[in-house]
């Protein structure tokens, strides 16, 4: 699998300022809102209105669930076809030669999403905005409620190693197959507290380690941590770069924060189960803990 050993895929938000102008550069608010919900844990909800209200200059908006998911999926947010994915980003105006920054007004998890489905199909021109919509507003930068689309590109589907894997490689890992499952969630929902929201089931997939995707930002300022230390983290955790590792969450989404970072620290297998636990708990029999 390709990687971005040694560098975290992220862009400042002083580079974006003065690259703004560039005519090869895509940006894209990926934010989404996931909302408490009595009978499906989470509803979510689209970013898009508040994208057209106020917006970084030349941003346009995904929204992660209607434009780039498989519709005929019961799952939320499950990977499409790779074609059906490249075709949707070229129809938004990605193109093989463009540049992509990606953001979120949330958690940074919506930018990473996107940033991984594009590396699954071998687009690896790709950051995340560091800090996000949140830092880029302290800062004072220019907002516009413009709406600019950009034309239509040509993106090419290349071979990018297993991004994603489904519920018989975790359980292949739980066998013994010398992959390490990593939970990305907070450690209350990974322990199972039961005052924490749960996805149905309290707890984990068995035998999983706890990498909260929140860990791996700097608490002050929002931006990512150095690299060091998140390699330090993932030793720290029980990892070890010449493993398999999976990394899932409740939907496979804040699952590609620890994957795209442990990619950077050099771990060269790195997947994402994308059924996640919105999956796993759906099956009585599948083995959990708690504590």
């Amino acid at each position: 699998m390709s990687n971005t050993n040694g560098r975290l895929p992220a862009r400042s938000t002083a580079w974006l300022e003065d690259n703004l102008a560039d005519p090869g550069l895509r940006i894209y608010d990926c934010t989404a809102y996931l909302r408490p919900d009595p009978e499906t844990v989470f509803r979510v909800e689209s970013g898009r209105e508040e994208w057209a209200r106020a917006h970084i200059p030349g941003a346009n908006h995904v929204d992660i669930e209607k434009d780039i998911s498989d519709p005929d999926s019961p799952l939320r947010f499950t990977m499409p076809k790779r074609a059906d994915f490249a075709a949707a980003m070229a129809a938004l105006g990605v193109s093989d030669r463009t540049e992509v920054v990606l953001y979120s007004a949330t958690h940074y998890m919506w930018a990473t999403r996107v940033l991984w489905m594009l590396q699954d199909i071998g687009f690896t021109n790709a950051s995340i905005l560091d800090g996000g919509l949140p830092k880029w507003l302290r800062e004072d930068r220019p907002m516009t409620s413009e709406a600019r689309s950009y034309a239509p590109g040509n993106l090419t589907v290349r071979p990018a190693g297993t991004h994603f894997v489904g519920k018989d490689a975790v359980l292949s890992a739980i066998d013994g197959s010398g992959a390490a499952l990593v939970n990305a969630l907070p450690p209350g929902q990974f322990r199972g507290d039961p005052n924490e929201t749960n996805h149905g089931r309290l707890g984990r997939i068995a035998s999983s380690i706890n990498i909260p995707a929140n860990a791996l930002l700097d608490p002050k300022e929002g931006i990512l941590r150095e690299i060091d230390d998140i390699a330090d983290m993932a030793a720290g955790a029980g990892l070890s770069r010449d493993q398999p590792v999976i990394c899932y969450c409740g939907g496979g989404v804040s699952a590609t924060c620890v994957a795209i970072a442990l990619q950077a620290c050099g771990y060269n297998d790195v997947s994402v189960y994308d059924g996640s636990m919105n999956e796993w708990v759906q099956d009585p029999d599948l083995p959990m803990e708690i504590g």
